[in-house]
C-alpha cells in the first residue's frame, strides 16, 4: 500500500526535510503511482503540492516549513494521475488530508456526499474517508466508517492550521523529541537503520491521535474492520492460473502457519496496479479486483 509521513519541529530544519526526502526515496520504487506533500506557509495556510515525478522533484517544489506531510502512492482505486496522488484538499480549503490503506464499500456514500455538496477531485477511495470526516469531525471518523458499513484498512493523517490528527491501523510508527523532530509519524520505518530512532513506537490499531504544539495526545478507537474474501480458486482470473510464481505462493502460504495476520496487498510485478492478492485477519489468502 501506499506510505506516508508527517513532522512536525519547533523551527523549520533543513536536515528534517532531507530526512523525509530520503524516505519517501526509499519507499518510491514499490510506490510510484503518485508523489505529494502539503506544508503550512508561513501565514499559518496549508498548501500542497503533488504530481507523477519522483519525491526528489516533489522536494523542490516545497518551501522549507515547521509543519509538513508527505506520502507516495500505490493506487488500488484510480488511475495513475496527478489528480489521483495525495494529499486532498479538504471543501473548506483549510485542511489537507493523507491516507495509507485501503477500503470497501464506500459507493452509496460517495454518492451521498456528492448530494450533500462534497466536491470530489479524485478517483481514489482515501478522498471518500476524507469528506465523511468533514461531516463529522476527525474524531467521530472511525465509528462513522463503522455505522456506514465501510470495511478496510486505513493510516490517515489530517493536517489543519491548528492541529493534526492520525489515526493508526496498527502499522503507524510515533517518534517524539528525536533527529530534529518534536513530534513525526510515519506509516513504516524500514527506510532507517535499527536504532536510527531512539524509541519509536507503534501505535496500536484504533488509536487516534490529536497534535497540538508539538504535545500528543491519544485515544483508543475500534479499529477499522478487515475486509475480507477468502480465495475461490475457481474464480480466480485467467492470468492467475497461467502463472506458476501466483500458483506457487497460493499452494505455500494460503494457511494460517504461513500467512501473517494483516498481510498487506501482495501485487504481481507485471500485473496491473489493481489486481492483487490480499491476506485477510484470518490468514487466508483472498483475492481482489476492484
Amino acid at each position: 500500500m501506499c506510505r506516508m509521513l508527517y513532522i512536525e519541529t519547533e523551527v523549520p530544519q533543513k536536515s528534517v526535510k532531507h530526512m523525509a526526502r530520503f524516505a519517501l526515496r526509499w519507499w518510491w520504487p514499490e510506490n510510484d503511482d503518485g508523489a505529494g506533500a502539503a506544508v503550512q506557509m508561513r501565514d499559518g495556510s496549508v498548501r500542497i503540492e503533488k504530481g507523477l515525478a519522483a519525491p526528489k522533484h516533489l522536494f523542490k517544489r516545497i518551501p522549507l516549513a515547521r509543519r509538513f506531510m508527505a506520502h507516495v502512492r500505490a493506487g488500488t482505486h484510480g488511475s495513475r494521475e496527478t489528480k489521483n496522488a495525495h494529499p486532498f484538499m479538504t471543501c473548506d480549503g483549510r485542511g489537507a488530508f493523507i491516507h495509507n490503506g485501503i477500503i470497501y464499500g464506500y459507493a452509496a456514500l460517495k454518492q451521498r456526499l456528492i448530494a450533500k455538496g462534497h466536491k470530489f477531485t479524485s478517483d481514489t477511495d482515501s478522498e471518500v474517508i476524507m469528506h465523511l470526516g468533514e461531516e463529522v469531525g476527525p474524531e467521530g471518523l472511525t465509528a462513522a466508517m463503522d455505522k456506514e458499513g465501510i470495511t478496510g484498512r486505513a493510516n490517515w493523517v489530517w493536517m489543519t492550521p491548528e492541529k493534526t490528527f492520525a489515526f493508526s491501523d496498527g502499522s503507524l510508527y510515533l517518534v517524539m523529541n528525536d533527529m530534529g523532530m518534536k513530534v513525526g509519524l510515519f506509516s513504516d520505518i524500514s527506510w532507517c537503520e535499527t536504532g536510527f530512532f531512539k524509541k519509536p513506537k507503534k501505535l496500536p490499531g484504533g488509536t487516534f491521535v490529536t497534535i497540538e504544539n508539538g504535545i500528543v495526545r491519544r485515544k483508543n478507537q475500534q479499529p477499522i474492520k478487515m475486509h475480507t474474501v477468502n480465495y475461490n480458486y475457481t474464480s480466480a482470473p485467467s492470468w492467475l492460473d497461467n502463472d506458476p510464481w501466483w500458483r506457487e505462493f497460493i499452494l505455500t502460504r494460503s494457511s494460517p502457519s504461513t500467512v501473517k495476520s494483516g498481510d498487506d496487498c501482495v501485487r504481481s510485478p507485471d500485473r496491473p496496479r489493481t489486481d492483487v492478492i490480499r491476506c485477510n485477519l484470518h490468514g487466508t489468502v483472498g483475492y481482489d479486483e476492484s
